[in-house]
């Protein structure tokens, strides 16, 4: 059948039976009256609905699938259950095809995110430790009156005092925690 054939055979009739439908349970639900008859056509009515709606599936699953009417189309309802099928298995490989290629383009663009935040944690860090000795190199400086007369930068030009013992054992954490830090960067 034909989709013309089928409209012109089911549009007209399923909307008289809407229609009744509409009437006879408008009529049973306000005047209470022929409650058994009104029950009867409404199940009639349903019945109708339902086989209309079984039919109406065949051409829900060519029209959704993009199939087309065609010339040749099965008859019997084995072939239209394997039509379906095929259909469904066409959109499936369809379905897979570009979820597996936007599948590798999310990833592409993740590794390049995961790169460009990785190379900005880098330099984070070397802006960290570059501020931690440059700190550390400030406190270390000695007041003017503190230096003597030895050559400037030699160990024999102060003895060492508790507060410059203690600015380079501060010296050694940092550059042993800039040595962990520049090892975990590297893992990553």
């Amino acid at each position: 059948m034909g989709l013309k054939t089928r409209k012109k055979w089911t549009d007209r009739p399923l909307m008289v039976l809407s229609v009744v439908f509409l009437v006879v349970y408008s009529w049973e639900i306000l005047s209470r009256t022929h409650i058994a008859l009104c029950e009867t056509v409404i199940n009639v009515i349903w019945v109708v609905f339902v086989v209309d709606y079984v039919v109406s599936l065949w051409w829900a699953f060519v029209t959704v699938t993009t199939v087309g009417y065609g010339d040749f189309s099965p008859v019997t309802f084995q072939g239209k259950i394997i039509a379906v099928v095929l259909m469904f298995t066409g959109i499936a490989l369809i379905g897979i095809a570009t979820a597996t290629l936007a599948s590798w383009i999310v990833d592409q663009v993740n590794l390049e995110t995961d790169r460009r935040e990785d190379a900005r944690e880098k330099e984070v860090a070397k802006e960290a430790a570059q501020e931690a000795i440059a700190s550390v190199a400030a406190k270390a400086r000695v007041p003017e009156g503190n230096k003597r007369a030895a050559a400037p930068g030699s160990a024999a030009a102060m003895p060492p005092s508790p507060e410059i013992e203690l600015l380079r054992e501060e010296v050694r954490e940092l550059a042993a925690m800039v040595a962990g830090l520049r090892a975990e960067l590297e893992r990553r």
